[in-house]
Protein backbone atom coordinates (compact mmCIF):
# COMPACT_ATOMS: atom_id res chain seq x y z
CA UNK A 1 0.00 0.00 0.00
CA UNK A 2 1.35 3.42 -0.92
CA UNK A 3 1.80 6.27 1.52
CA UNK A 4 -1.00 8.15 -0.28
CA UNK A 5 -3.35 5.20 0.24
CA UNK A 6 -2.47 5.01 3.93
CA UNK A 7 -3.17 8.72 4.31
CA UNK A 8 -6.50 8.32 2.50
CA UNK A 9 -7.44 5.38 4.71
CA UNK A 10 -6.52 7.38 7.82
CA UNK A 11 -8.60 10.35 6.68
CA UNK A 12 -11.62 8.15 6.02
CA UNK A 13 -11.83 6.82 9.58
CA UNK A 14 -14.42 9.43 10.49
CA UNK A 15 -15.90 10.46 13.79
CA UNK A 16 -19.71 10.03 13.89
CA UNK A 17 -22.00 8.12 16.26
CA UNK A 18 -21.72 4.94 14.18
CA UNK A 19 -18.03 5.34 13.38
CA UNK A 20 -15.09 5.11 15.70
CA UNK A 21 -12.85 8.15 15.81
CA UNK A 22 -9.36 7.88 14.41
CA UNK A 23 -7.94 8.32 17.93
CA UNK A 24 -10.17 5.56 19.29
CA UNK A 25 -9.18 3.21 16.46
CA UNK A 26 -5.48 3.88 17.06
CA UNK A 27 -5.87 3.39 20.82
CA UNK A 28 -7.76 0.10 20.41
CA UNK A 29 -5.18 -1.22 17.94
CA UNK A 30 -2.28 -0.22 20.23
CA UNK A 31 -3.97 -1.98 23.15
CA UNK A 32 -4.44 -5.12 21.06
CA UNK A 33 -8.23 -4.86 21.23
CA UNK A 34 -8.58 -4.75 17.42
CA UNK A 35 -6.47 -5.62 14.40
CA UNK A 36 -4.61 -2.82 12.66
CA UNK A 37 -6.33 -1.31 9.67
CA UNK A 38 -3.13 -1.68 7.65
CA UNK A 39 -3.10 -5.45 8.23
CA UNK A 40 -6.69 -5.87 7.07
CA UNK A 41 -6.18 -3.63 4.04
CA UNK A 42 -3.26 -5.89 3.06
CA UNK A 43 -5.55 -8.93 3.47
CA UNK A 44 -8.21 -7.36 1.25
CA UNK A 45 -5.57 -6.42 -1.35
CA UNK A 46 -4.38 -10.02 -1.45
CA UNK A 47 -7.91 -11.06 -2.45
CA UNK A 48 -8.50 -8.18 -4.88
CA UNK A 49 -5.66 -6.09 -6.26
CA UNK A 50 -6.55 -2.45 -6.54
CA UNK A 51 -6.73 0.93 -4.87
CA UNK A 52 -8.35 1.51 -1.48
CA UNK A 53 -11.06 4.11 -1.92
CA UNK A 54 -12.65 3.94 1.54
CA UNK A 55 -11.96 2.40 4.93
CA UNK A 56 -13.97 2.85 8.12
CA UNK A 57 -14.09 1.39 11.59
CA UNK A 58 -17.74 1.09 12.61
CA UNK A 59 -19.58 0.21 15.81
CA UNK A 60 -22.51 -2.12 15.17
CA UNK A 61 -24.32 -3.29 18.28
CA UNK A 62 -21.57 -5.09 20.22
CA UNK A 63 -19.24 -5.46 17.21
CA UNK A 64 -16.42 -3.40 15.80
CA UNK A 65 -16.18 -3.79 12.03
CA UNK A 66 -13.77 -2.54 9.42
CA UNK A 67 -15.43 -1.78 6.10
CA UNK A 68 -12.91 -1.49 3.27
CA UNK A 69 -13.69 -0.65 -0.35
CA UNK A 70 -11.23 -1.38 -3.15
CA UNK A 71 -11.45 -0.26 -6.77
CA UNK A 72 -9.95 -3.01 -8.94
CA UNK A 73 -8.11 -2.63 -12.24
CA UNK A 74 -11.36 -3.15 -14.22
CA UNK A 75 -13.14 -0.34 -12.38
CA UNK A 76 -15.20 -2.65 -10.15
CA UNK A 77 -15.66 -1.71 -6.49
CA UNK A 78 -15.30 -4.50 -3.94
CA UNK A 79 -16.48 -4.13 -0.34
CA UNK A 80 -14.91 -6.15 2.45
CA UNK A 81 -16.23 -6.33 6.00
CA UNK A 82 -13.87 -7.66 8.66
CA UNK A 83 -14.41 -8.31 12.34
CA UNK A 84 -11.99 -5.71 13.73
CA UNK A 85 -11.28 -7.75 16.85
CA UNK A 86 -10.11 -11.00 15.24
CA UNK A 87 -9.59 -9.97 11.61
CA UNK A 88 -12.05 -12.55 10.26
CA UNK A 89 -13.55 -11.72 6.87
CA UNK A 90 -17.32 -11.49 7.32
CA UNK A 91 -18.38 -10.30 3.88
CA UNK A 92 -16.89 -9.75 0.43
CA UNK A 93 -19.19 -8.06 -2.10
CA UNK A 94 -18.66 -7.07 -5.69
CA UNK A 95 -20.58 -3.83 -6.32
CA UNK A 96 -21.72 -3.46 -9.90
Amino acid sequence: MSVAQLILVSLLVLSTPLLASQDEARRLAEQGEIQSLEKLVRSANQMVAGRVIEAELKHRKDQLLYEIEILDERGVVWEFVFDARNGKLLKKLKEE
